[in-house]
């Protein structure tokens, strides 16, 4: 029974997920994108290039002896500009 609840809780937070937008971070002609499962997807701004990858995938994950957890849910993104050593910064968040 605690396994199904176990299994029942990720598939509530897969499906609960799903329903966010992606975020995007532009760097010069860099963009890598965020999804709702936090997965990551990578291109390239550059006009008339192919994309470097056309879904997104996870870039970070839990293994275990008995799972391996792929699907982190997206709570919130903040990004914040401050004066550093080599000039305006960003600084973005993803939790």
């Amino acid at each position: 029974m605690k396994t199904n609840n176990f299994y029942l809780f990720f598939l509530g937070l897969f499906l609960l997920s799903s329903c966010h937008k992606s975020i995007q971070i532009q760097h010069g002609k860099t963009k890598l994108e965020i999804n709702g499962r936090m997965y990551t997807r990578l291109n390239a701004l550059i006009p008339g290039s192919k994309p470097l990858m056309d879904d997104f995938f996870p870039s970070e994950y839990l293994v275990t002896k008995r799972f391996v957890l792929r699907d982190f849910v997206l709570q919130k993104s903040d990004s914040k500009t401050f004066d550093g050593k080599s000039g305006k910064e960003e600084h973005n968040l993803v939790s």
